[in-house]
């Protein structure tokens, strides 16, 4: 019942806010950037399928990895720590390495632990999950349901 009530104002208001506020307007794409525009659609015309396709490819492999950290190329990051893994776990002689990455594993599991058992993770957070990272959000979200306060 509360929501048919609130449903049509918000909705007005929304509308409202976008007509006098126009965002989006000014961008820079106007009609005085015509040439930036036509150099745009240039470099579209000029890139193809299999182009991105190879993009997609190169984006696997960072040439750097701080790089893809900055960038925030995940594909490239992750793939980079799982070769890494292969790696390592197929490289005579790394066992003491092995065990040191599974003492890491486990003091952040722990740690985990204690935050969740702690409840320093209120639901509050989840917007401020959001803007940080939206994978960290589908987490705050998953346990603020699990785990209500």
């Amino acid at each position: 019942m509360l929501a048919a009530i609130t449903d049509k104002p918000l909705s007005f208001a929304g509308l409202l806010a976008v007509n006098v506020l126009k965002p989006g307007s000014g961008g820079g794409l106007g009609d005085g950037d015509k040439d930036a525009i036509a150099e745009m659609e240039k470099d579209l015309e000029k890139k193809s399928v299999q182009d991105a396709f190879l993009d997609i490819g190169r984006s696997v492999l960072p040439d750097n990895v701080v790089e893809a950290f900055v960038e925030f190329n995940v594909l490239g990051v992750v793939s980079f720590f799982l070769m890494m893994g292969v790696g390592i776990s197929i490289q005579p002689g790394t066992e003491r390495l092995t065990e040191i990455f599974d003492i890491l594993n486990k003091a952040l599991m722990r740690l985990i632990e204690t935050i969740i058992k702690v409840r320093l993770l209120p639901p509050r957070s989840l917007s401020l999950s959001l803007s940080l990272c939206p994978s960290l959000f589908y987490l705050t979200l998953i346990l603020t349901i699990l785990i209500p306060i």
